[in-house]
């Protein structure tokens, strides 16, 4: 096994291993500039859509909002 920063050669091919659990996932994804396996990168992904929303917007299509105080100004029908 060869080390090199956060890749590692086993088995010929060459892998590297992720900063939340430490499996080992590809170095083609590390180039893509992934710190974490799929798993793990899936499971962070969902934690940030957990944050902000998709609304329609009167005259201006989709919007994504982040904040909820905007979403409750949105609301024309709570003023």
């Amino acid at each position: 096994m060869v080390q090199r920063s956060n890749s590692f050669v086993v088995s010929g091919t060459l892998t590297c291993k992720c900063q939340d659990c430490g499996a080992e996932y590809n170095y083609e994804r590390y180039k893509l500039g992934y710190n974490t396996c799929l798993e793990c990168g899936e499971m962070l992904a969902q934690e940030v859509r957990f944050g902000w929303t998709i609304v329609p917007l009167p005259k201006q299509g989709y919007t994504k909002i982040n904040r909820r105080e905007d979403l409750h100004h949105l609301n024309q029908k709570t003023r």
